[in-house]
């Protein structure tokens, strides 16, 4: 049966999702003149940042146009177990529930954050002299130690994080539990800890496997040029036109992050795939990943 190009694109964004990933969402707004859309039509935009695991040492992102529930859920039941490192959002949490294959993890960053912004708000010199600030250090002691085992494997790096990173972690939440009540509960400090502490289950996540980050800043970093050019997409028409950009776009990084040339690796997929479109299967795809030794140089 012949196969559309599209849908091989498709298969090939699929194909780019590995075990452990980084999600961000975000919103894409567009206008649309068709009375099949409403005008100022908008749709979640999620990053996925898969990390480094032992199936390769590349990492990679995609975009999908998929609203966030349905997105995770969707990348989710693409395999077996997994695992998904994201903000602090309660639909994530949901998910697991009903995925006991799925791991969600916490995002550290997303914790310190708050802590940055109690910081800033304060006078100069009581700055240094507050929680928040105890707490910036804390967890900047255990960013320092975990970055020491970037270059370990993951067996390593779990068994070195149990040593040296997990007493740091539970002398941190011990530390927050102490000093909740101690400050306004309305404040920026306070709204750090209940974060903290709501979240603990998750932050604590990547104590217990070597390949799970502490954040997903891989997804934050990843997104960015997505963010900043938004504006540009506006005038997509519909949804499937906001779904083909994405995918489009997904194919890119994915190609920039291993190291090709996004403009000849489209040139060459759209000179490959039309030979595969009487192919019963999809395992020609594989051969096309970004990632895929039998890809010509790009």
């Amino acid at each position: 049966m012949q196969r559309d190009i599209s849908q091989s694109f498709m298969i090939i964004c699929i194909r780019s999702f590995m075990t452990i990933m980084c999600f961000r969402q975000m919103r894409l707004r567009f206008w649309s003149q068709k009375k099949t859309e409403p005008m100022g039509t908008s749709i979640t935009c999620g990053c996925i940042v898969p990390v480094r695991c032992m199936r390769t040492d590349r990492s990679y992102c995609t975009i999908t146009s998929l609203r966030v529930m349905q997105a995770v859920q969707e990348i989710s039941s693409k395999s077996s177990g997994g695992g998904c490192v994201t903000d602090g959002y309660q639909g994530y949490h949901t998910i697991e529930k009903e995925r006991e294959d799925l791991m969600i993890a916490g995002c550290l960053a997303h914790a310190r954050h708050r802590f940055d912004e109690a910081v800033k708000a304060l006078p100069k010199d009581k700055k240094k002299s507050s929680l928040a600030y105890l707490a910036l250090k804390q967890i900047q002691a255990i960013y320092r130690e975990d970055n020491k085992l970037a270059d370990k494997s993951a067996e390593e790096r779990l068994k070195h994080r149990q040593l040296t990173v997990k007493p740091l972690v539970d002398a941190y939440f011990v530390w927050a539990k102490q000093n909740r009540q101690s400050v306004p509960a309305k404040s920026k400090t306070a709204n750090g800890l209940t974060y903290s502490l709501n979240q603990e289950k998750y932050l604590r996540t990547f104590l217990e496997n070597g390949e799970v980050p502490m954040d997903n800043n891989a997804a934050e970093q990843s997104i960015r040029p997505f963010c900043v050019g938004k504006k540009n997409w506006v005038m997509i028409d519909t949804v499937a036109g906001a779904e083909a950009s994405a995918m489009i776009y997904s194919i890119a990084k994915t190609a920039k992050a291993n190291k090709l040339k996004p403009y000849n690796y489209f040139k060459y997929l759209l000179e490959e795939i039309p030979r595969h479109m009487d192919n019963q299967g999809v395992d020609f795809c594989e051969d096309l990943l970004p990632w895929s030794d039998k890809l010509p140089e790009c």
